[in-house]
């Protein structure tokens, strides 16, 4: 993704966010309990301040000049996108895919889920999401709509019909859905124009 940022033009960063812990094991992706045990084990605070520390750091890279930061994250990176959009400092825009709203009940590592922080939003935020999606309950979706809405947040959430989990996923035929990771794509490149460029 960073590099199909780049070639649209941006200065593209990623974020390892497995670097210090457990790695997930790629030959156990369908392991369902190992992965959520992977997520759980992921402090949220100390992601939010890894996106904090490179806004900063972003700031200072001088062939930049004074750049307008953007983040945009899938499941859940497009969660932390959200959380990020309510919690970091230095952001001017943002965008989730299928971004997870709740994942179970707060913790030392989750105290609070991404629907919850949607009220702190503070940056314009894109939201797309499959109608069809398994692991984001549409009834989220509209609580997140309904919150956003009585804030009078700056966003768009778009839900596309025929649409699951990881529809822009091209590298898995099962999920992808062309038409919506397309319209997805132009979408955030629309809106990270807007506020980006110039």
């Amino acid at each position: 993704i960073a590099d199909r940022l780049a070639a649209e033009g941006y200065a593209a960063f990623s974020i390892d966010i497995y670097s210090r812990g457990e790695p997930p094991d790629p030959a156990a992706m369908g392991d369902l309990e190992k992965v959520a045990a992977w997520i759980e084990a992921i402090p949220d605070r100390r992601v939010m301040q890894d996106i904090q520390m490179l806004v900063g750091h972003i700031g200072t890279m001088q062939a930049l000049g004074r750049p307008r930061v953007g983040v945009t994250g899938f499941c859940l990176g497009g969660q932390y996108a959200l959380m990020a959009g309510a919690a970091v400092s230095g952001l001017d825009v943002s965008a989730s895919w299928y971004g997870m709203l709740r994942t179970g009940p707060p913790s030392q590592t989750t105290p609070e889920s991404a629907l919850d922080m949607a009220v702190r939003l503070a940056c314009p935020w894109l939201g797309l999401y499959g109608q069809e999606d398994a692991l984001i309950p549409k009834a989220d979706v509209e609580e997140l709509r309904s919150i956003l809405e009585s804030e009078g947040a700056d966003f768009e959430l778009i839900t596309y019909p025929g649409a699951g989990h990881a529809f822009f996923n091209d590298t898995r035929p099962d999920a992808y859905r062309a038409e919506a990771a397309s319209d997805g794509w132009q979408r955030m490149l629309d809106l990270f124009g807007r506020h980006l460029v110039g």
